[in-house]
């Protein structure tokens, strides 16, 4: 075991957001990420830093400070530490963990040996990279990355192309949309034929923007956008991030 990884933090809670909404996961948040949102809630996991910390024991919002890169063998540790408590997935997210996608190679098939079942965070954005690891996937939450709300242009072929191998894969994936009020309709039709042309059986969660100041829901938007989108996708749910509404009165 060669590959050595870069981390951010290792902590056990329930899944936030998406269509695995609480779970219980023990979340690897990897650090570096190949683009900058503009609402992104994990900016200092965009850098690789010298440590990073992981909760123990699980679930007591205690740390503990440890070196980076850390080696597939003693990552692998840490986690066997936290399976005294039941965990339905392992999560990884970031930054953008397929930045990683060596790492996560040499270091998935021996979760899944453990009996582990996977779950990736990512911004699809990597095809590439995810041929080398999306096989060992069991749900794959991927992001169309849009204009509106990055403010960056949306790869909508790179997108494209992830998807088809997401989904060729059987990785369980599904497509989450970040949207605002602002969003235009352009951009969720636009996506809505992207996947589509993959498979409409394929999820789509519309996510709405959570900001400093709370969540930027307009009920009346999102339920035309869901609308519209049911129109060729069979299951399309409106799901905000649970996990910042439960951190404002903890």
């Amino acid at each position: 075991m060669n590959e050595k990884g870069y981390l951010d933090e290792v902590f056990s809670s329930f899944q936030g957001e998406g269509l695995c909404l609480g779970t219980r996961q023990l979340f690897v948040r990897m650090s570096g990420c190949n683009i900058k949102c503009d609402y992104c809630d994990n900016s200092k996991a965009i850098r690789r830093e010298e440590h990073f910390r992981i909760e123990f024991p699980p679930g007591s919002f205690h740390f503990q400070k440890r070196d980076n890169p850390i080696s597939v063998d003693s990552l692998l540790r840490i986690i066997d530490d936290f399976i005294d408590i039941p965990h339905q997935y392992i999560s990884f997210t970031g930054g953008e963990p397929l930045n990683q996608a060596d790492f996560l190679k040499e270091l998935i098939p021996h979760l899944k040996d453990r009996g582990h079942k996977i779950y990736l965070e990512t911004n699809g954005t990597l095809p590439e990279e995810l041929k080398k690891t999306g096989h060992l996937m069991d749900i794959t939450a991927m992001d169309f990355k849009l204009e509106s709300t990055t403010g960056v242009p949306t790869p909508w072929e790179v997108h494209k192309k992830f998807l088809e191998i997401s989904y060729g894969f059987n990785s369980g994936v599904f497509v989450k949309l970040i949207i605002s009020p602002s969003t235009p309709m352009e951009e969720i039709m636009e996506s809505c034929r992207i996947i589509a042309k993959v498979s409409p059986s394929i999820p789509l969660v519309f996510q709405p923007l959570t900001d400093s100041s709370g969540i930027n829901f307009h009920a009346p938007t999102f339920l035309k956008f869901q609308q519209e989108a049911l129109r060729t996708i069979q299951d399309v749910r409106i799901i905000p991030q649970t996990h910042k509404i439960v951190g404002k009165v903890l």
